[in-house]
Order: structure tokens, then sequence, then C-alpha cells
């Protein structure tokens, strides 16, 4: 369990759901699971945020907003899993040591899921959903904060490691609530 140290360094965040759908959350599900993605986050990264209020966008599409959306952003014309959008491209570091400009929430970004997409990846991975589109939500998540693994090799292998790092501690953290964690999907 996470002292109360822990928490008083995240960020207070603020979500907005962009869509009707979920995917197989509930919304305060969704925002407990986003809260402690934050949560996991370096500590550096976390006192630079502290008590700072984030607002992220999270999104729920189908795979035919998905094509459109990775063709206006990438110009690839197919489907894919998660696509983020960095309102202020930066480092990590960099970009929250400007203080905000105003007391409103800091926006941080979108990330963008693609459920039907993520399920049938899941399915072909061998994969539990929920626990692919945790992973996914994490990897939007690490984007939309600066984290990179298309440019360089290093950063790469840190923005994964990292994923990876808070994949296992949130998947810790259901260890404990597993039966209901691995529900029968709708």
């Amino acid at each position: 369990s996470m002292s109360s140290k822990d928490t008083a360094l995240s960020p207070q965040l603020v979500l907005e759901f962009q869509s009707s759908s979920l995917g197989p959350w509930r919304r305060s599900e969704l925002q407990d699971l986003a809260q402690s993605i934050f949560d996991k986050l370096p500590q550096p990264l976390r006192l630079k945020m502290r008590r700072r209020s984030l607002c992220l966008l999270i999104g729920f599409i189908s795979e035919v907003d998905m094509r459109s959306l990775n063709f206006q952003l990438r110009k690839k014309k197919k489907a894919t899993d998660v696509l983020s959008l960095d309102y202020n491209p930066g480092t990590p570091i960099a970009k929250l040591t400007t203080p905000a400009r105003h007391a409103g929430p800091h926006l941080l970004g979108e990330v963008w899921l693609c459920p039907t997409y993520i399920r049938k990846q899941a399915q072909r991975l061998g994969h539990v959903y929920k626990d692919e589109i945790t992973y996914l939500l994490i990897h939007g998540i690490l984007h939309v904060l600066g984290y990179d693994h298309e440019q360089d090799e290093l950063e790469a292998q840190a923005m994964f490691d990292l994923q990876n790092r808070i994949f296992t501690k949130i998947q810790n953290l259901n260890k404990a609530t597993s039966r209901a964690f691995k529900l029968v999907e709708k």
C-alpha cells in the first residue's frame, strides 16, 4: 500500500472522459487507475507535479475513428491500439518546471484507446483484455508526459522499462482484487 508521503507527492488528476463507453471500466475505476499510474511515476517527476492540478482527457473510440485519427496525426492509414496527443511537447521534467500561468488545471493532453482493436490484439497475444488495455493506458499517459520511443533507442528503453514497472506495480495492487479483476468480459 502507498504511504501518505507518496500520495502527498502526487498531482491531483482531473480526468475528462470523451466517450459514452469507458472500455472495461466504470468511471470511478478509470479515475482510480489513472491516479494510481500517476502515483507510480518516478519521484523527480512527481515532485515537479505535486499539488498541481493536471487535466487529462481519455477517450475510447471505434476502429473507424481510430483509423482517421491515426491518419490525421501520423499519416498512417490503419487503426491502432492507442494514440496520444501531447499538448506541450518537451521532456517530462522540462515541461513541468514552467509554473502554471493560471490557477486552472494544467492540460496535459489526450489519450485515445480503441477497445475493439485492443481486444483482438489481446486475444492474438494471449493476454487478458483488461491487462492489455491497462498497459496501453500507461503507455499513452507516458507519451502525454513527454516520454518517447520513436526518436532515441535509450529513451525508448527508459520508457518501456518505466511502463513495465508501473504495470507490475498495478498488477500487484490488483492481486488482492484479482478475482474481481479477472471477471469475464461482456
